[in-house]
């Protein structure tokens, strides 16, 4: 249901104000009452707009002196409408209409995008939701639906090596009957007492009789820990009580949700994996040894029950909501003048109108031409996955990533609906079947890419479409397909990013808690040889110095009192060794923007070069690990877990340069002696983006470094622009790693600090001054400067 002011903008085009663009520019509500009237009345727009201000108004008006009453204070929204292909496969373009809504609050504004899909209606599958509780038998039955649809479980017995070392058994549980999940009693039980007096017990697996085992399925558990006075653990000391058994209404609520739902989802289920109850917390040993077991744990379950939008084990599965929420929307939209040249097929060619006296078979008489140009279309909020999954508490955790990925398929129990994931489709209630989940990526939207989809050949294939953004891919050449391995490197880089913005309690758990889909990862990615894992990153042939590239973008928050802007660096460096420095596993950035990963860039654009692993460099190092290019010292022998040090060894051209500040931006320029460097060292280079300049640069210590070197690392060129794309690398004497090398190899080794972009249009002067002593593409070059071995720890 849309409001008045929405109905007469899309289809009255009431509002309508030059933009100077392309598309249709409105204005939406000329005032704060206006607006939240709308709210009130649950416009299905203007409520979604609503949440987006209410969900962000109070933190960001945070430390000002502006009042809080968001009714009294100035609030304007617009909207533009233009023609998208949101499409992956240009070859088979899918046009639709995107709507742009800004609203502006007291100097602060807000941002949400719709797409209106055109409909005929006989594509939908309408579902009427009624209940206004999420325990309702009919959340159960879209849920079972969703599971039957699935092809991604093998409906087989396990073998009983196959099973977690340890479960929580639900036998006594199993042996009650069945559970109405809406009167919360049992059919043929005394009902809730004696259901929560009912004992669920741990259990090792390798102590029960695999026939036992036979054709029974076990499911996980995706929660955020604390919220409970007497955390629910499995300890040395509590171990023998749960291998006796637990009443279940002693344990979280969380907990007890899960273990109900499973009971009702499927006959197959008696046995549920929750961490904190199958793994010894406290014990070093028994951790490691089971974090290395994560890919068999999710990998094998019947489902995982992800409780999504809980901010901690006490808040249970399932909250209230409004049914009429979930019902679909479709709105009359006027589409006339917006095409620009797109093939978008009228409603009498595709055989439906908004007119009930014009069908396709009926000719346009010319009182209907502008009816003709109405069309139906289904509003769909491009943002909702992204909100309601994506951002919601539980996966904002860490470890829960892996979880997601690993387990065949996740049902997550979100607010007020719940969604679905599997290796084919994403599904959220509310939602319709067969209609792409649209999702804005950056300032794009695109057909969603579900996020288990691990298949190169066709995810990596259209993640990689959709990171070049129309551009041809350099990669190409004069071949017509790509080596999956490039794809596969388009999965990883996905999953670093998503990675990158989540939080983990324990920060040296940065690369144990990818462990699991790393070594997935391992099997998926097609070489002729077996990859080395490296810390975050893959020895992927000519591949990995790409990998190298990735960056940390400061974050631009709005000033209320200056009508400008600020820019801050909130990632960190953990006290703690845990990664190289040239692994974005080194650093934390979920308190920003998180890690953006460099593309898959042609060889023939790179500069730097990884030499042959070197036995002959020298009695003043140890050349079994220092002679070898690229080299990580695992803690253990897992290959994907932590590790205590590294380096990457790479021929390469190094420049000195100095690193500035100017208000909250840094800048570097050439910090060369010679003659021909003098108009290029005038230059200032803005586009940097610093690794953890908080940390980095206390007291100073970048700017007033002497140390700083610029690195060239590729060339990459496009329609858009041409880039010199570099590393910013600090040297580092008298490191730890390497205080007994001699002097020479101390000044060869370097720590990285940042990421820089040298534009052939604005920096020229130094791009001139880099490729003079750079013959070729192809890294041959000029011995006179800069030219020598390089060691990155």
């Amino acid at each position: 249901m849309l409001c008045e002011i929405c109905v007469w903008m899309l289809r009255g085009r009431r509002g309508q104000i030059f933009g100077g663009t392309l598309g249709l520019h409105f204005v939406h509500h000329d005032s704060a009452e206006s607006f939240w009237t709308s709210v009130s009345r649950d416009c299905s727009i203007c409520r979604v707009l609503g949440d987006e201000v209410g969900a962000n108004f109070f933190s960001a008006l945070q430390g000002t002196n502006l009042n809080l009453d968001r009714a009294s204070l100035d609030l304007r929204s617009q909207a533009h409408l233009s023609v998208v292909n949101p499409a992956s496969d240009d070859s088979n373009p899918v046009f639709v209409y995107r709507l742009d809504f800004t609203v502006e609050l007291a100097g602060i504004k807000f941002r949400r995008t719709f797409v209106l899909r055109p409909t005929d209606f006989g594509e939908l599958q309408p579902r009427t939701p009624i209940s206004d509780h999420m325990y309702h038998a009919e959340v159960l039955g879209l849920a079972k639906t969703w599971i039957q649809k699935c092809k991604c479980v093998k409906q087989q017995g396990l073998r009983q090596d196959q099973y977690p070392t340890r479960l929580i058994n639900l036998a006594e549980l199993k042996k009650m009957g069945t559970i109405d999940l809406e009167e919360w009693k049992y059919h043929g039980a005394p009902g809730l007492t004696e259901l929560q007096n009912t004992t669920v017990n741990m259990v090792e697996t390798k102590d029960l009789d695999e026939l036992k085992l036979e054709s029974k399925t076990y499911v996980t558990l995706s929660h955020k820990w604390g919220g409970t006075d007497k955390p629910a653990r499995l300890t040395n000391e509590t171990y023998e009580t749960y291998r006796q058994g637990v009443k279940l209404g002693s344990l979280p609520k969380t907990f007890q949700d899960a273990i109900r739902f499973a009971l009702r989802v499927d006959d197959s289920v008696h046995y549920i994996w929750i961490d904190s109850l199958c793994i010894i917390q406290g014990d070093p040993d028994d951790w490691l040894k089971e974090s290395a077991l994560m890919q068999k744990v999710y990998r094998n379950s019947f489902l995982n029950i992800s409780a999504t939008a809980a901010e901690n084990s006490g808040d249970g599965l399932y909250s209230e909501r409004y049914p009429q929420h979930l019902w679909e929307d479709v709105v009359s939209l006027d589409v006339d003048g917006l095409h620009k040249g797109t093939h978008l097929p009228l409603p009498a060619q595709s055989g439906f109108s908004t007119n009930p006296a014009v069908t396709s078979s009926a000719p346009l008489d010319k009182e209907f031409t502008h009816l003709a140009k109405v069309r139906s279309c289904l509003l769909l909020d491009v943002s909702s996955w992204e909100k309601l999954v994506n951002q919601a508490p539980v996966n904002k955790r860490g470890w829960v990533v892996q979880e997601r990925l690993l387990a065949p398929r996740v049902l997550h129990f979100c607010r007020g609906r719940i969604a679905w994931e599997c290796a084919d489709v994403d599904e959220i209630e509310g939602h319709y079947p067969n209609i792409p989940n649209y999702q804005l990526i950056g300032d794009e939207i695109y057909e969603g890419i579900p996020i288990k989809g691990l298949k190169p050949e066709i995810h990596g294939q259209k993640l990689r479409r959709n990171r070049l953004r129309g551009e041809d891919d350099p990669l190409l050449g004069n071949t017509d397909t790509l080596s999956p391995i490039v794809h596969s490197l388009e999965l990883w880089a996905r999953i670093v990013e998503m990675y990158s913005r989540t939080d983990l309690t324990e920060k040296k758990d940065k690369l144990i808690a990818l462990s699991g889909i790393a070594h997935r990862m391992a099997t998926i990615i097609e070489t002729s040889r077996k990859l080395k894992y490296v810390a975050g990153l893959w020895d992927a042939d000519e591949h990995l110095v790409s990998q190298l590239l990735w960056h940390v973008e400061p974050v631009c928050r709005g000033d209320t009192e200056s009508g400008g802007s600020t820019l801050e660096y909130p990632s960190k460096r953990p006290k703690e060794y845990r990664a190289p420095s040239f692994s974005w596993a080194s650093i934390d950035a979920q308190y920003g923007n998180g890690i953006t990963c460099g593309d898959v860039l042609s060889p023939e654009g790179i500069l730097v070069k990884v030499p042959q692993d070197d036995a002959t460099t020298g009695s003043e190092i140890d050349t079994d690990v220092w002679g070898k290019s690229v080299f990580v010292q695992c803690k253990t022998e897992n290959e994907f877990g932590l590790v205590t040090g590294g380096h990457i060894r790479l021929e390469a051209y190094l420049y000195p340069v100095k690193l500035q500040r100017e208000g909250m931006h840094y800048y570097w320029s050439l910090n060369v002696s010679n003659s021909a460097g003098d108009e290029a060292r005038k230059e200032r280079h803005y586009n940097v983006c610093l690794d953890c300049p908080g940390d980095d640069d206390q007291d100073s210590q970048l700017t007033d470094s002497e140390e700083i070197h610029c690195m060239p690392v590729a060339a990459r060129l496009s329609r858009k622009s041409t880039d010199l794309i570099c590393l910013l690398l600090e040297r580092v004497p008298g490191h730890p790693q390497i205080n007994t090398w001699s002097e020479n190899y101390q000044k060869r080794t370097f720590r990285r600090i940042g990421f820089s972009k040298l534009s052939l249009t604005f920096d020229h002067l130094t791009w001139r001054y880099i490729a003079k002593y750079i013959e070729s593409p192809s890294g041959s070059g000029n011995e006179e400067h800069g030219k020598q071995i390089v060691y990155i720890i």
